[in-house]
């Protein structure tokens, strides 16, 4: 994964302010997100599959949510 990409992941989650919430959700230090995100340290081969789960599960929530506003 590039520092690109698992930028871009972050900010579809968690909107513009995301790192400290991506830190939160991976448990790690908001500077290790940091240092991902800008390519100083290499972004650990678990995270994607990490960042596919939140991914899928802030989907569910969405989905969720616009089932009760059609509700």
């Amino acid at each position: 994964m590039t520092p690109v990409k698992f930028s871009q992941v972050g900010e579809s989650l968690y909107g513009p302010s995301w790192r400290g919430t991506l830190a939160a959700a991976l448990s790690v230090a908001e500077r290790t997100v940091r240092r991902w995100a800008t390519g100083d340290h290499p972004i650990p081969p678990g995270i994607p599959n990490d960042l596919a789960s939140l991914c899928e599960r802030k989907a569910k929530e969405l989905t969720e949510t616009a089932r009760n506003l059609r509700k």
